[in-house]
């Protein structure tokens, strides 16, 4: 007999639920790095348009609900600070 560990399968169903929570994470906090791209010039005015495209939901958010536009804006202080 072996002595190898037995391995747990993960079901699809985590990882159908658990990808597009992790993909969502990343997507709201990769708004600072991104303002600190554009603001130190890294990324040109030329490609503002898609970003904020790209970013329109956040934005929309940002205006709308309070607690997210508290939220961002201190996020993206310590960014830019």
């Amino acid at each position: 007999m072996s002595a190898e560990p037995i391995r747990k399968r993960r079901s699809p169903v985590s990882l159908v639920i658990g990808a597009p929570i992790v993909l969502v994470i990343v997507y709201v906090f990769s708004v600072g790095p991104m303002v600190w791209l554009v603001e130190s010039g890294h990324i040109s005015g030329n490609a503002f348009g898609s970003i904020a495209i790209l970013y329109a939901p956040l934005n929309w958010l940002y205006y709308h609900i309070s607690w997210v536009e508290y939220f961002f804006d201190w996020y993206i202080e310590l960014w830019t600070a």
